[in-house]
């Protein structure tokens, strides 16, 4: 063994060589797996708070959700966006009560789904304070026959807004509190229409509900028109209402500051979007929303029921060839209050016991 002065200075050097190397490499991995701890907690950190800001703007998004039947008797719906967030609707679901899909429309839907779109076509985007589109209502191509359905909007980021056909009666109750209900009538404001009636056979001389629009702004001079607007009967004994064959929409309209004529526009019965050229009585049961349809300039005679219009053919009303016309519209509704199952056979003018006169919207004729 060399235990010279020398060889123990170089035992001396290779262990602080050594110690240096090790404390180096203790150093070293050290301060990677402080960078690589403090990377994954900073990570962490920005996902919790990428997720609380996800979860901050869900709880911000709300799409209030109204649906209807057009008169055509497709399920249509109104969306009004309430919260704070815009919302990207990309595709709505039908279903059964049940859960069963009944049909589907928009885009990023299964592939295994066979959907169409709506009117207008999905995607959308709801804006904070707004709407559906100006036409008022986005319509499915799904044809509404009995029974609950349930209506679900999906949004790109995942958020679900579901509402029911018919609406129940606590939904429409909240809705009435701020706008719609006017008397035993809830009128659905944003649903209401205009349609172009045009000629379906000119052999029998029917007539058809064509291009429609919002019923609030009305090109002028498009020639014969007729009007739609949903109605619920919100009676507080839960009675049925029957219009019969003298309700109308009564536009007061003006010119500037000249008077025009006072027009009317009474209720027809309708099968899809076909006119049938005799009116029969229209029952609205307590708490289903009615599609009901105004397109005659003069009162038709009632296929069943009191018969005062006898001998009256049906007229189509025309929009006014002014552009720039306001009118101030009423719907005037005449009928009976009776409690359910409706007899119409037992109807008559001498017990005529409902009317009312329900101040609605105006429309403006450009």
């Amino acid at each position: 063994m060399d235990l010279s002065p020398r060889s123990r200075r170089k035992r001396a050097i290779s262990g602080i060589i050594g110690a240096v190397i090790l404390f180096t490499m203790l150093f070293t991995i050290g301060t990677e797996y402080f960078i690589f701890v403090n990377n994954t907690n900073n990570l962490e950190t920005q996902s919790l708070v990428n997720r609380g800001n996800a979860i901050a703007t869900k709880i911000e998004e709300n799409i209030g959700v109204t649906a209807s039947l057009s008169p055509k008797g497709y399920l249509q719906f109104y969306y009004n966006d309430t919260g704070g967030q815009a919302v990207n609707i990309t595709s709505i679901m039908v279903l059964s009560s049940s859960g069963a899909i009944l049909d589907c429309y928009g885009v990023s839907l299964p592939s295994s789904q066979s959907c169409g779109n709506t009117t207008p076509a999905l995607p959308q985007v709801a804006n904070p304070g707004a709407g559906a589109p100006r036409s008022g209502y986005i319509v499915t191509g799904y044809s509404y026959s009995t029974g609950s359905v349930i209506i679900k909007l999906l949004a790109s980021d995942g958020s679900v807004f579901t509402s029911t056909y018919p609406p129940n009666s606590v939904s429409l109750a909240s809705q009435a509190l701020s706008s719609g209900a006017i008397g035993d009538l809830y009128l659905t404001f944003h649903s209401f229409t205009y349609y172009v009636i045009t000629g379906c056979d000119t052999s029998t001389s029917s007539y058809c509900l064509g291009t429609s629009g919002s019923g609030f702004v009305i090109p002028a001079g498009v020639g014969d028109i007729g009007f739609a607007v949903s109605m619920t009967n919100l009676n507080p004994e839960h009675d049925s209402i029957v219009l019969d064959q003298f309700t109308l929409i009564y536009q007061n309209s003006f010119y500037g500051n000249a008077h025009q004529n006072f027009v009317a526009w009474y209720v027809v019965s309708n099968q899809s979007n076909n006119i049938d050229n005799t009116y029969a009585p229209i029952v609205l049961a307590y708490d289903i929303p009615t599609t009901v349809v105004f397109a005659s300039s003069q009162c038709i005679s009632a296929s069943s029921g009191p018969n005062d219009c006898s001998g009256n053919a049906f007229a189509v009303g025309s929009s006014p060839s002014s552009a720039y016309t306001i009118s101030a519209n009423f719907i005037i509704s005449h009928g009976w209050e009776a409690p359910p199952p409706v007899s119409l056979s037992s109807l008559s003018y001498s017990k005529v016991n409902y009317g009312q006169d329900a101040p609605f919207v105006s429309t403006l004729y450009t």
